[in-house]
């Protein structure tokens, strides 16, 4: 486990520490003797996920938390295909109950 630790209330006068931890509770120490040693407000800073753009571009989250998605075969050679398939095409699908975990985890906000 790693804890960045920013010291000061202004983000200009913050210094970061990080600790790496194999057990809670030597963090949790860690922390309070931080705390003893500077009299000073603790921020403990999470980590920044980070979004794959190229699947933000292709899925979007609906309200509920679902994940939308376009269908394919819609780009080029659409004269072979009929007007009934592509117009059903035009409409966009949940992503399958299978995939919905890991598209979650590429696109977390």
């Amino acid at each position: 486990m790693f804890l960045r630790v920013r010291f000061g209330s202004s983000s200009a006068n913050s210094a970061v520490k990080i600790f790496k931890s194999i057990n809670t509770e030597i963090a949790e120490e860690t922390l309070r003797d931080l705390r003893a040693e500077c009299n000073a407000k603790l921020d403990i800073i999470m980590p920044k996920l980070k979004t794959h753009k190229g699947a933000a571009k292709r899925f979007k989250k609906t309200a509920t938390g679902k994940v939308k998605r376009s269908h394919a075969f819609l780009r080029h050679i659409l004269t072979s295909k009929d007007k009934k398939r592509k117009r059903g095409l035009r409409s966009s699908v949940l992503v399958s109950d299978a995939d919905t975990p890991k598209v979650k985890r590429m696109i977390p906000y």
